[in-house]
């Protein structure tokens, strides 16, 4: 038995899900490719750069919305990184 058949598992989704079979493909690829903890300190690191490089009037109309997807971001991965560890 090869290692992905080792590791499957049945996951039953909401009746009302976005998600499809190519989001969980994609979504499986990027965290096989990238460990979430790196990805946050990725996305970390962009959301400060965009907030030094960022003029003024960016601010006013852009900042509150662009830290709350970055907090979901953040939080999302971080919820990834938890459970991937307990899977271990």
């Amino acid at each position: 038995m090869g290692k992905n058949q080792e590791n499957q598992q049945t996951i039953v989704l909401k009746e009302d899900t976005v998600l499809n079979q190519h989001i969980i493909d994609q979504l499986d690829e990027l965290l096989s490719l990238v460990p979430p903890q790196e990805l946050m300190q990725t996305v970390i690191y962009v959301f400060f750069m965009y907030i030094y490089y960022a003029e003024n009037d960016v601010y006013d109309s852009d900042l509150k919305a662009t830290s709350e997807n970055f907090y979901l971001l953040y939080d999302f991965l971080t919820h990834v990184d938890n459970e991937m560890r307990k899977a271990v």
